[in-house]
């Protein structure tokens, strides 16, 4: 792993924004069972 050691700001902003989505499903994921489990139980 020799070469480039700083990542370009572009694919840094990408990775940035790509873990913003990801976090944002998997929340959104946990609300929406969350959600069934108490329409269930009703």
């Amino acid at each position: 792993m020799t070469g480039r050691v700083t990542v370009p700001s572009t694919t840094e902003g990408i990775f940035t924004y790509g873990n913003k989505i990801i976090t944002l499903f998997f929340v959104g994921n946990k609300i929406i069972t969350y959600l069934c489990r108490v329409i269930k139980n009703r």
